[in-house]
């Protein structure tokens, strides 16, 4: 509901599934409530028009690989998330269109490594359900605009971007965007780390 009033580019993150924070791309948890708010006629994710929404992103070698197989327009049933495993939810079932094949290089051009060749594997962009899907070979990092770029997004209103992405991000993003906001989800790099399924710590809570 935020996210709907603030207007314009909006980007909700994942911080608990950064891969620059140990996470890998994989947690579903993000993604299965992204579709519950889209399949919901109450919801003021409806006020984004379809296509209109971005998750970035799932890091699934096996998924890109049948969607390069089946090539661009064709229609995918797969299971996304939890692929890696299930401490943090369950896949999430959902049939989607392959929109656009890449090779998965691009260069940086936000403040964070300008210039840099970033090479993520081939990827896919998927779409279904009026909702837009990354979904790459290697576990890289969607802090960049070049990272949606590469896909065919323009990151301009009205555009809501829903990103496994933490502090780096904003370096780029914060400009573009008329708010971020964090959600707190199951993950690797949780900020409660009480959350965590310890099996030989003992968990020390601060004072």
């Amino acid at each position: 509901a935020a996210a709907a009033r603030a207007g314009g580019v909006v980007a909700v993150t994942d911080p608990a599934d950064n891969p620059l924070s140990g996470g890998a791309a994989d947690t579903p948890g993000l993604f299965a409530a992204l579709l519950a708010e889209r399949r919901d006629p109450a919801s003021p994710v409806q006020r984004w028009p379809a296509g209109h929404i971005v998750f970035a992103y799932f890091a699934d070698a096996p998924l890109v690989q049948r969607a390069h197989e089946a090539g661009v327009g064709a229609w995918i049933d797969w299971r996304l998330g939890g692929r890696l495993s299930s401490d943090y939810g369950a896949p999430v079932p959902w049939r989607a269109q392959v929109r656009r094949l890449t090779d998965g290089r691009f260069v940086n051009r936000g403040p964070m490594e300008r210039g840099g060749v970033v090479q993520l594997g081939r990827t896919v962009l998927l779409e279904g359900e009026g909702v837009r899907l990354i979904a790459t070979e290697a576990v890289g990092a969607a802090n960049d605009p070049g990272f949606f770029e590469l896909h065919g997004i323009a990151l301009e209103a009205p555009l809501l971007l829903v990103v496994k992405a933490k502090n780096h991000f904003r370096a780029a993003f914060e400009p573009l965007c008329a708010a971020i906001f964090d959600a707190d989800l199951p993950g690797p790099a949780a900020a409660d780390l009480a959350t965590l399924p310890f099996a030989r710590a003992r968990w020390m809570p601060g004072p």
